[in-house]
């Protein structure tokens, strides 16, 4: 009979010297009902999350030799995580960025995530500044360089996207049609 999974376990980890108010992170390490475990080191801003792989199973082939995938979703510190894995020493075997990494018990991942309205606002406002600030990319999607002028900010984005009654406002949700 198979020995029940570990609980869950907590730790408390630093505070945030950049945040004003006190931000406590944890340690999340969970195992996986395939045999492997998900770790996280949680803030309300921040995480970074890996996974261990199980062993592979003795058989007549030999087992892969484990592979670090690092999972990039862009504005959230997916470069700086790159930046620090590299400087730890940790070879990056494969990065993922806008597409689904691979999956097999042989590779370990390192994700990170951030809360998703810091993550909207930091995006908008880089594509603000790609866009129109620089010109660098003006024409990379169809209709944004007439969005992003048209409502300056993503607060008058928000705010247009529905009328003070709660109603939809056509107009404004119009130009994000395809």
């Amino acid at each position: 009979m198979a020995a029940a999974p570990a609980p869950e376990t907590y730790e408390a980890g630093e505070q945030s010297a950049s945040a004003p108010t006190r931000l406590i992170g944890l340690i999340l390490r969970r195992p996986l009902s395939s045999g492997g475990a998900i770790s996280a080191r949680v803030s309300p801003a921040r995480a970074v999350m890996t996974t261990e792989s199980p062993s592979m199973p003795q058989s007549a082939a030999a087992p892969q030799a484990t592979q670090t995938v690092l999972v990039h979703i862009g504005k959230c510190g997916g470069s700086t995580l790159r930046e620090a894995l590299e400087n730890s020493g940790t070879a990056m075997d494969v990065i993922i960025h806008v597409r689904q990494p691979p999956v097999a018990p042989h590779y370990r991942y390192y994700i990170a995530l951030r809360c998703p309205i810091s993550r909207a606002i930091s995006a908008f406002y880089w594509r603000r500044k790609l866009v129109l600030t620089e010109a660098s990319q003006p024409d990379r999607f169809p209709g944004e360089a007439q969005i992003l002028r048209h409502y300056g900010s993503l607060d008058a984005l928000a705010r247009a996207l529905y009328r003070p009654d709660g109603r939809k406002n056509a107009l404004a949700q119009g130009h994000f049609l395809s």
